[in-house]
Parts: structure tokens; sequence; C-alpha cells
């Protein structure tokens, strides 16, 4: 029981990180359950939609979780997964994050992010334009000093 209740406790800790405090897939405040293929927080309505995908979903305060599980949800969250799944999404161009008005939208931002990959950028993909900014900025510093 107390491997149980410290399993609890690292979740709850990890829930109340201020990126897990907001669904990853819309707007809806203090989601209580995980969609452990993205190791992300998601509210009610949402978890629905990714039960509908074949995702796999556990309530935060009613289900069992393993040790490897809590290890992936803290190293995870909603922040890390979105760095991934919304890495190329634009909110001036492409189709706006849901609210919580419409079930029908929520379900096609989640279609688009996880089922066509739509904003999806690997790991390399990241890499690469952290060293492209890295590049520009010294760049930038370099043509500073000229002047």
């Amino acid at each position: 029981m107390a491997s149980e209740d410290r399993r609890i406790r690292a979740l709850k800790d990890a829930q109340k990180r201020e990126e897990n405090k907001r669904c990853a897939d819309c707007t809806e405040r203090l989601p209580n359950y995980i969609v452990l293929d993205f190791k992300t927080f998601v509210c009610t309505a949402c978890s629905g939609i990714h039960r509908e995908f074949s995702h796999r979903i556990k309530s935060v305060s009613l289900a069992n979780f393993t040790d490897d599980e809590v290890r992936a949800i803290r190293k995870g969250g909603n922040r890390a997964s979105n760095d991934l799944w919304l890495a190329k999404y634009d909110p001036d161009r492409d189709l706006p994050e849901p609210d919580g008005s419409s079930v029908e939208k929520r379900r096609e931002f989640i279609r688009m992010k996880y089922q066509e990959k739509r904003w999806y950028a690997t790991t390399e993909d990241l890499a690469r334009e952290a060293e492209e900014q890295a590049r520009r900025a010294s760049a930038r510093a370099r043509n500073e000093e000229a002047r």
C-alpha cells in the first residue's frame, strides 16, 4: 500500500505542475485523466475522444498505475508532449485550439494532432531547429559587434 500511496503522490505532484493544469488538447482546466500513449493530462471530454482512437486512458484518482507508468508520466507531461505534437502548429494559420464548447471541434483537433501528425516534429527536427536558431543568434551577435 505504501508503494501505491507513493505512486499516487507522484502523479498528483505531476498533475499540479503548471503545464499540466490545463488539458493537453483543449482549454479546459484541471484535467483528471492521463493519456498513457502521450503521457498527457486531459479533461473528461478529451479522454472520451482519445478512447475513440483506442488511446490508453486512466483516471488520476480511480486507476492504479505501475511504477513505470508513473516514471513515464513524470518525465512526460503536457509541455513535453506538445513540444513534439504541436511543434509546427501556428494558431494564426491552423485550426484554433478548441475550447470546451464543441466536442466535434475537439475530435477534429485531436485527430489532426495525433492521427494525422499534422504538426508533429521529431526530436531530430527539434534539434536541427535549435541548432539553426543558435547559428542565427551567433551571426546576429557577430554583426552587432562589427558595428
